[in-house]
């Protein structure tokens, strides 16, 4: 049965945009690499953002050291990942969770044919390794509605919103589209980071899931060899830790609708981003 809200959400989405117009703070994630690593010592001068073509002010610079995680792992619990498969993901999850720090909270929302909040975002980890572990998966794959239930989740404005979504498996049951999905992802304020099993994805992240880190400026990751995934959970939560988080206040007077947004940094560099952003 589809949820009353994925409802509700399609029939808006269907619908012409309309935005409110607001001068609240825009945030933007942004992760820079150099030479195959993160680059770190960026400061607030280094980075220029344009809207629409136009140059902000970019008046804030988050770092590691002041930017709290709130961290929804996003796993598939459909039938399909059991035995083994499921310790692994409590391995990762365990991996994930002991890089978080006092201030940092983590929560979990598994999908099936369903989509199931098992836990609300915690300090107390424990309680979300017991959940994952006394879960049942069943059924079949409802990704891109998960993802829109994802973006929803959060509660906690001042904190980074990181989604780790882990599926073995293509899109089977989601009641929205792709380009649904992808449009209520870019109007939110979240980072995506995939991460999928080279056995299942040919060595590919699919269209969905390539789309949906790019429009939030995560990363796709896929990994070969399942042993691994503990320690690619872990390396991702560290990039994450390198990421810049800016801000800057909107004019107040520019006319609601989407807004493109581009970022730039001295020295140059491959910059990962969201692309825009909803008035």
């Amino acid at each position: 049965m589809t949820p009353v809200w994925l409802l509700a959400l399609a029939l808006a989405l269907q619908a012409p945009l309309t935005f409110k117009a607001s001068t609240e703070v825009v945030r933007v994630d942004v992760l820079v690499m150099r030479g195959g690593r993160p680059a770190s010592g960026l400061r607030l001068e280094d980075f220029e953002v344009r809207e629409n073509g136009v140059r902000r002010n970019v008046e804030t610079l988050g770092t590691d050291a002041n930017t709290p995680i709130d961290m929804l792992l996003l796993f598939d619990g459909s039938a399909s990942v059991r035995g083994a498969r499921q310790q692994l993901l409590l391995e990762a999850a365990s991996a994930a969770m002991k890089g978080l720090r006092p201030t940092d909270r983590a929560g979990l929302l598994l999908f099936s044919h369903e989509i199931r909040r098992l836990t609300k975002f915690t300090s107390d980890w424990d309680s979300v390794i017991g959940a994952l572990k006394a879960s049942v998966p069943s059924g079949s794959t409802s990704l891109g509605d998960s993802l829109v239930a994802a973006s929803l989740a959060f509660d906690r404005t001042e904190a980074r919103r990181l989604v780790f979504l882990f599926t073995d498996g293509a899109d089977t049951s989601s009641f929205l589209q792709d380009y649904q999905v992808i449009e209520a992802l870019a109007r939110g304020n979240v980072l995506v980071y995939s991460f999928t099993l080279d056995e299942e994805t040919g060595g590919a992240p699919g269209p969905l899931l390539k789309a949906a880190t790019e429009v939030t400026g995560g990363r796709a990751v896929t990994e070969k060899n399942p042993k691994k995934l503990a320690a690619v959970f872990r390396e991702a939560l560290e990039e994450v830790r390198a990421r810049y988080l800016l801000s800057y206040t909107p004019d107040a007077n520019t006319a609601p609708g989407w807004r493109r947004l581009e970022v730039k940094v001295k020295g140059g560099g491959r910059i990962s981003a969201r692309k825009g952003y909803a008035r």
